[in-house]
């Protein structure tokens, strides 16, 4: 499976500027999840989605970033404290429009 989300871009996107980071390898399972995950949500694979240059629509590519960000924050199934509340029109919204319905 190809990579669209560099491990440059989920450490911009998670706000990691610490260049000696020790999670280079975390991330790279995280993205590779992401990617999957997402595949799996819109049923059918991202490279039929690719422009030429090989990039994902901005909405599938921010989607995945999204996803990195929740699975890096929220490292267990559960969590603790105040009550979570889902962001409106995120991950969702943005996969919902590249579903294949036909699948």
């Amino acid at each position: 499976m190809a990579t669209y989300v560099t491990i440059g871009d989920a450490k911009k996107h998670l706000n990691i500027e610490d260049e000696v980071f020790k999670e280079d390898i975390y991330l790279e399972y995280l993205i590779s999840v992401a990617e999957a995950t997402v595949e799996r949500h819109i049923c059918q694979p991202l490279e039929g989605l690719t422009n030429e240059h090989g990039d994902l629509p901005k909405p599938l590519f921010h989607a995945i970033l999204l996803y990195v960000g929740d699975l890096y924050a929220s490292r267990e199934s559960v969590t603790f404290g105040g009550s979570p509340q889902q962001v409106p029109f995120t991950y969702e919204y943005l996969v919902s429009m590249y579903q294949n319905y036909k699948a």
